[in-house]
C-alpha cells in the first residue's frame, strides 16, 4: 500500500506566528514545535543564525537538533554563525546581615564627656570588636580592637552590664558621625589613625547623625516644661550622673572663698554667715556657667535623655531634657535647679566631699570574658 506523503510542517504552522518570532528570537523557548519547527527552515533559509541559536534551546529536542542542524549546513557554507550566546548570569540572593552585628552600643556619657562606643565587625572566622574612648572635649582618647566569637561578644557585654555601666544601641550610621566628631577635635597621632581606620570601615558619617535625637524635639507645654525643671536637682540620684560636677579649679576656688566666710573676723552670727555662704555659692554659679559650658552641660544632658527614652524612663527623661533646654536657652543659671545642685551638694556640710575624676568608674573597658 502507497503512504501518503507527509505535508511540510510550515504548511500547518501560523504563519503570523512564524514571522512573529523570527522578529523576537527571545520567544522562541514558548514557541508552539510546529511554529518553532517553521521557524528553523524560514531562519536557515533567510540566514537568520540568532534565531537558529534561539531556538536551539527550544524545551522539544526535536526542534533543538533540526535548529543546530540548520546552524551546521550554515556554517559549512562559509556563513558566520558566532558561538552559542552565554546564558543569563543567575541571581545570587545575597543574605541578610545578621542584626546584631548591624548594631553598635554606646555607653552613657559621663560628666567629664567621656563615653565608650562599641563597634561589631565581621570576619571569615568570628567579629572584630573595635571599642573607642570619646571626648566631647578632647576627642579620641583611646582605640582598642580584639577579635572574639559570637558567644565571647555576648559574654563582653553581659560583663559590661554587671559593672553598672548604662549602654545603649546605636545605628552604624550614628557610631561613624560620633566617630567623625571625635576625631575631628583631635587625637594623638597613633590613635587618630586607628580612629580613621575604623571610620573607613563603617563609611561616610552624616554629621547631623552625631547629634542627640531629643535636642531637636520640641518641648512639652509650658506648665509641664516649669514642672520637670523644678524636679531637676532630683536627677543627681542616679548613677550616671554622679560624676557631673564642676571642674576641679572651679571647686577649690569656691572652697577657699567658703572657708574665707567660715574664719571671717567680722562678728556675723549663724543666719549672716549662711546667708554669705549662699551669696559666695550663687556668685559662683553665675560665674562658672558660661555660654560655653552650658551648650556642653546641655548635650550631655540630651544624650542621657535619649538614652532613658530608649528604656522607657519618661520622669528623669523629661526632667534631664527641661534642665539642658533651660541650659541651652540662656536663662539664669541661679534659675536651673540642675546647675545649682552641681555646686551645691558638693558643698552641703552633711555631702560626702567631691569623687576625684581617676576614682571615678570608666566608661566601660575592653574585657574578654573567659572563653
Amino acid at each position: 500500500m502507497k503512504k501518503l506523503a507527509r505535508p511540510p510542517v510550515a504548511a500547518t504552522a501560523d504563519q503570523a506566528a512564524v514571522e512573529s518570532l523570527l522578529a523576537d528570537p527571545g520567544s522562541a523557548a514558548k514557541a508552539s514545535p510546529e511554529v518553532a519547527t517553521a521557524a528553523v527552515e524560514a531562519a536557515q533559509a533567510r540566514v537568520k543564525p540568532d534565531v537558529l541559536w534561539a531556538l536551539a534551546n527550544h524545551p522539544v529536542r526535536a526542534v533543538g537538533k533540526s535548529a543546530r542542524r540548520a546552524l551546521h549546513l550554515l556554517r559549512s557554507r562559509g556563513v558566520e554563525v558566532g558561538e552559542r550566546p552565554l546564558p543569563p548570569p543567575v541571581k545570587v540572593s545575597t543574605p541578610e546581615r545578621e542584626p546584631e552585628l548591624e548594631l553598635c552600643r554606646a555607653s552613657a556619657i559621663d560628666g567629664f564627656g567621656d563615653r565608650a562606643l562599641w563597634v561589631p565587625l565581621r570576619l571569615s572566622h568570628g567579629i572584630e570588636l573595635w571599642q573607642a574612648i570619646i571626648s566631647d572635649e578632647a576627642g579620641i582618647r583611646e582605640v582598642q580592637r580584639i577579635e572574639l566569637s559570637r558567644r565571647q561578644l555576648r559574654q563582653h557585654f553581659d560583663e559590661v552590664s554587671r559593672e553598672d555601666v548604662a549602654i545603649g544601641n546605636v545605628s552604624r550610621a550614628r557610631a561613624s558621625a560620633l566617630l567623625a566628631e571625635a576625631i575631628a577635635l583631635g587625637a594623638d597621632p597613633r590613635v587618630a589613625a586607628e580612629a580613621r581606620d575604623l571610620l573607613g570601615r563603617l563609611g561616610s558619617a552624616d554629621p547631623a547623625l552625631a547629634k542627640p535625637v531629643s535636642m531637636g524635639a520640641p518641648p512639652p507645654p509650658a506648665v509641664e516644661e516649669s514642672a520637670r525643671l523644678a524636679e531637676s536637682a532630683s536627677l543627681f540620684g542616679a548613677r550616671a550622673l554622679q560624676s557631673f560636677v564642676p571642674e576641679e579649679a572651679s571647686l577649690r576656688e569656691l572652697a577657699a572663698k567658703l572657708d574665707e566666710v567660715d574664719v571671717s573676723p567680722l562678728a556675723l552670727d549663724a543666719r549672716q554667715k549662711a546667708e554669705r555662704r549662699r551669696r559666695t555659692v550663687d556668685d559662683a554659679i553665675e560665674a562658672y556657667f558660661t555660654p560655653e559650658r552650658r551648650a556642653r552641660l546641655a548635650r550631655r544632658l540630651f544624650e542621657l535623655v535619649d538614652l532613658w527614652t530608649n528604656e522607657r524612663r519618661a520622669l528623669p527623661a523629661a526632667q534631664a531634657a527641661a534642665a539642658a533646654r533651660h541650659l541651652a536657652g540662656g536663662f539664669p543659671a541661679l534659675g536651673n535647679p540642675f546647675a545649682r545642685a552641681m555646686f551645691e551638694r558638693v558643698f552641703a556640710r552633711e555631702a560626702s566631699p567631691p569623687v576625684p575624676r581617676e576614682e571615678l568608674p570608666a566608661p566601660g573597658g575592653l574585657i574578654l570574658p573567659p572563653g
